[in-house]
Order: C-alpha cells, then structure tokens, then sequence
C-alpha cells in the first residue's frame, strides 16, 4: 500500500481520504490516541465530539482507526482498552454510529453541532436594496447535516486469504470491540495481490 490521500496516509486510510469530501485529520480519530488520553485520565470524549462535529460540518466521513501497532502481539487481537464499549457515550461516541437511520432519526446528531446549526431550518435571505417587496422573501432549502462513519484498520494480512479466513482474521481481532453485526469489511490489496 502507497501513500496518498490528503495527509499522505497508507491504505486504507488513504482511499478514505480521497476528493474532496474525504475524510480529514480533523474527523479522524486514532484509537491509539484515544486510549492513551482515557488512560492518562485526559478528556477523551472531546476527540470524538470535535471530529464528529466537523465530519457533520463539512459532510466528510468522520473514521475510527485501528492501528497495526495496536495488537496484542502473542495473540494477534486488540487489548480490552480498544474496545469501543469503553468509549461509547450518547454525548461524545454515540453507540448509533452503527446504526445511522436511527442516529439521524432521532436527531442525536444535533447535540455535536453549534446551536445555530441545530434542526432542521430555513431562513429567509434579507432583501437586497430595491428588490420588489410585493414578492415573498427568498428561503433557501433547508441544510440537513448527515454523518457519515468508517472505521479503518491499518493491519496488514496475508495476501491469498480465502473470505472464510478473512471474516475469522475479523473476527478474532474485533469480535470484543466493535458490534460486527453493523459493519461491512473492504479489503484493500495492493497492486498484484490477489
């Protein structure tokens, strides 16, 4: 895997990064980073609040990302301190991250933007000077902010593998940490690798 994407990250992060709408520094957060500020008793859940709230700003994808440097070396999966069940909070990493209809449903989304961003509103431009004021005033179309989520793992695996050995390579290394039954899995190979 290359570098690329915007801040010259490796595969995948770099396929996320792409364009113009792609994910960014400001809307991707580390769990490495993540677990050494919970675990020097830092505030944490700001990570996840600033990253989410620009991801809702800009509509680019807010990421979680797995680091290879992140395993447990003997046993190849993540450490407990990963799992995301420590980190989800309704208020900073909402648990509906995996379930985006509800999450926007219901609008929880609103609680990470500024309060004049809230809701779903219009407001009508002022006029300019010598506009007909018989004509109603002109109302743009309503601004919805959408989250978008990805969560990316940067461990390389063996190129060759069989979908069944992939699915249990996920499945060892995040059965404890992320609720697989929400997520799809991408696999990026590299040029010449099956």
């Amino acid at each position: 895997p290359g570098a690329g994407g915007s801040s010259g990250s490796a595969a995948p992060l770099c396929f996320l990064e792409a364009g113009d709408v792609g994910c960014d520094p400001s809307t991707t957060v580390h769990m490495a980073r993540a677990v050494a500020e919970k675990r020097r008793r830092r505030d944490y859940p700001s990570l996840f609040r600033s990253a989410i709230r620009e991801a809702l700003l800009t509509y680019r994808p807010f990421c979680l990302v797995f680091g290879e440097e992140d395993d447990e070396k003997e046993v190849g999966k993540l450490p407990a301190a990963y799992s995301l069940n420590e980190f989800f909070d309704p208020t900073s990493l909402p648990p509906d991250l995996f379930d985006l209809k509800h999450l926007h449903a219901y609008g929880a989304s609103d609680r990470f933007l500024p309060p004049e961003k809230r809701g779903l509103r219009s407001v009508p431009l002022e006029a300019e000077d010598g506009a007909d004021e018989s004509l109603p005033p002109t109302v743009p179309p309503p601004v919805l902010h959408l989250l978008r989520f990805a969560l990316a793992s940067s461990r390389r695996i063996p190129a060759g593998l069989s979908m069944e050995e992939v699915r249990a390579h996920v499945v060892r290394r995040f059965a404890d940490h992320v609720p697989l039954h929400r997520v799809s899995v991408l696999v990026v190979t590299g040029a010449g690798e099956n």
